[in-house]
Order: structure tokens, then C-alpha cells, then sequence
């Protein structure tokens, strides 16, 4: 990735230039050419005195990348090694005070550790490892990778018999290849060199903290609900697609309710009226009326009996008679039947074209 990024990348390839500009001066081979010879010679990254110096250089060079643009963390964090490169780009160190001493480390570890232990890592909390530590006294732990990932360092024959032990208990345990007992007691012969070669390093106040703040505390939980909720009900959850009938509430009334009044008697079921069959002279109902023609009265208005809606045929004129006792009408009586000797009356409409006109009987 790294060969790829300065190939094709000229923004990484300007940050990893920079760096490697510092750390060379440091360093008794050239960074960049070495790193080019891994591919054919992965051997090389077995020396810590080259590793460490190199991978704190990708490490600041994507950090650089990133600010470039202009992706800049809240915070900046390491462990072992990677707290040089922290603190280096929070702004306690200048690059050329990290450099310092990331290639002062690594050339004491490459002298005077190699070969001398090694770092395994293994799936398990420190207190699982606790008892199995003490069949072996030179084994320490030397970090906490994750609450379920610990580190052991001490000598390579010992973290072999610890991995295969938990092997075969079925705990997932490796060595950690090109490494040295750090984080340990066996740091302890380094520490008068260290002092002396970085004794006159100053660090810088942080623009950025170099650990993240702690997370504000969650307020305490209540030990009882409030009293307005106590003295809510509690709610009845229905299935969905469920719609009861609105009932009133009835658990907060001081009395008991009457019992319910049995069902009234069903009334006897009336048949929707009937309405009588059209006229076969109807028309069929319109929408809309049209108007009467002026030659033609409309039928509400003319007083006469509509014989042409009716299916008798007209009464034929006849000639009166003289009038006689017999056929003259007192003036009070009730009103005679017509010329034809029929009599008509409106009854209510039942046709959507309105009234009409028939005989009474």
C-alpha cells in the first residue's frame, strides 16, 4: 500500500519524503530504498532497529495525508511505538525531537533485546491469565490490547509452552513476530541509556489533546418514578389491526355502574315502499328537463286532464240535452263528473317527471 501511495499519490509522497528527510540522519541505511527491497527481501522487516523507524514514518506520513484534507481528529492516541506518533502530531514533539527518539529506541531494543524474548498476544482478560502466570515467573503481562486481548512478554521457550497450554483449552494464542520483551522488567537494564541519550528533549504544550477525553457520567437513574406517573394507569397495548368499540373508562369511578338494561325488542321490519312500475307512455328520466315549448303549456300548469298521457282514448263530443229537473245541479251540491261522465283528481307524484293525472273511481 505504502509503494502504491508513492507511485501514484503525490501528496502522501511529499508528507513520507519530509519524514524521511529527518529520520535519515539517524538512521545507517537509506529508509525509502529499503522499504522498496521488503518486496523481494521480507526478511529485512524482522530487524526492529528498521521496523519501528518505518512504520512510525507511514503512520505520520496518512496522519499528514489526512489533514491535508482536511480530516483533523479531536484527539490522537497510541500505544508502544504509535505514542511517539501522538504525540508528535498533537504537538507535544517537533518532528525532528521524534525522530530522535524513535530511532533511539529502536537501535537499544535491536542491541541489547533481540533474541531475548518476544510479545504474544491471547484471547483472554488478565484475570484468566492470572493463574496460569504463576507456573510461569518470568512471563508478565505487558498490555490490554481489548477487554478480551492481552499481551505477555518474557522469554520466547516459556510464551511457547504458555500458547500451546491454552491451545489446547481452546484459547486463541499467537506469537508476535519481530518483537522484544517490552513493556517488562527486562526494560529495566535500558533505562539509565534512555535517560541519558533523551534527558535534553523539551516537549511542546498540545494543540490537540493527545488522549481523548474521558465520556461525561450518565445522571444517576431515579429510584422510583415520579408521582404523576405512579398514578397513571397502566396502558394496555393492543394487536395490531384492532379496533374495539369506545368503551368509558370505568376503574376510576367511586361507584359501581348499573347493571346493563336487556336489549329492546327488535320492531317489526317494514319493507321499503315499492315504487309503482313507469307508465309505459313515460318518458325515461333525464338529467336535465327540457323546457316546454311556447305552443305546448307545461303539464303542471295546464288545469286540463292529461288525456294524451292517458291510455283511454278520448271522450267523443256529445250534444247536450235541455236542461230538466233531473240533469240541473242545486247551487251547494257536489261537483259533477265531466263531460265523459268521469271524474279526475292529482294524486301525489310518484314519477320523477312529476304529478299525473288519473281517474277516480
Amino acid at each position: 500500500m505504502t509503494l502504491d501511495l508513492l507511485d501514484h499519490y503525490p501528496p502522501y509522497a511529499h508528507h513520507f519524503h519530509t519524514i524521511t528527510h529527518t529520520l535519515q540522519p539517524h538512521l545507517p541505511f537509506d529508509l525509502e530504498q529499503t522499504l522498496r527491497n521488503t518486496t523481494h527481501q521480507p526478511e529485512l522487516l524482522q530487524r526492529i532497529d528498521l521496523l519501528q523507524p518505518l512504520l512510525f514514518t507511514i503512520n505520520t506520513a496518512l496522519a499528514q495525508t489526512w489533514h491535508t484534507h482536511g480530516l483533523t481528529p479531536h484527539a490522537y492516541t497510541g500505544h508502544s511505538q504509535g505514542e511517539i506518533t501522538a504525540a508528535h502530531l498533537a504537538g507535544a514533539l517537533t518532528l525532528q525531537q521524534a525522530a530522535h527518539i524513535i530511532t533511539t529506541r529502536s537501535h537499544l531494543f535491536h542491541t541489547h533485546l533481540t533474541g531475548h524474548g518476544a510479545i504474544a498476544t491471547i484471547e483472554a482478560t488478565p484475570q484468566q491469565l492470572t493463574p496460569h502466570l504463576t507456573h510461569h515467573p518470568n512471563l508478565h503481562i505487558a498490555g490490554t490490547n481489548s477487554p478480551t486481548t492481552t499481551n505477555i512478554a518474557g522469554p520466547t521457550h516459556q510464551l511457547h509452552t504458555l500458547i500451546n497450554t491454552l491451545r489446547q483449552q481452546g484459547t486463541r494464542a499467537h506469537l508476535i513476530p519481530a518483537t522484544v520483551p517490552s513493556h517488562s522488567p527486562a526494560l529495566e537494564p535500558l533505562k539509565h541509556h534512555i535517560l541519558n541519550d533523551l534527558n535534553h528533549l523539551t516537549p511542546q504544550p498540545t494543540h490537540t489533546p493527545s488522549t481523548p477525553p474521558p465520556p461525561p457520567t450518565p445522571p444517576p437513574a431515579p429510584t422510583s418514578p415520579p408521582p404523576l406517573v405512579q398514578q397513571r394507569p397502566p396502558t394496555r397495548r393492543l394487536p395490531p389491526h384492532h379496533h374495539p368499540t369506545p368503551q368509558r373508562r370505568t376503574h376510576h369511578l367511586p361507584r359501581t355502574l348499573p347493571p346493563p338494561r336487556p336489549h329492546p325488542p327488535h320492531r317489526k321490519h317494514r319493507p321499503p315502499p315499492q315504487h309503482p312500475h313507469p307508465h309505459p307512455h313515460h318518458p325515461p328520466p333525464q338529467h336535465q328537463r327540457t323546457p316546454p315549448t311556447p305552443h305546448q303549456p307545461h303539464p303542471r300548469l295546464d288545469p286540463r286532464p292529461p288525456h294524451h298521457l292517458h291510455p283511454h282514448p278520448p271522450p267523443t263530443p256529445t250534444t247536450p240535452s235541455p236542461p230538466t229537473p233531473s240533469n240541473t245541479t242545486p247551487t251547494g251540491s257536489p261537483r259533477q263528473p265531466s263531460r265523459s261522465g268521469r271524474r279526475f283528481r292529482r294524486v301525489r307524484p310518484t314519477h320523477p317527471c312529476g304529478g299525473r293525472w288519473t281517474a277516480a273511481t
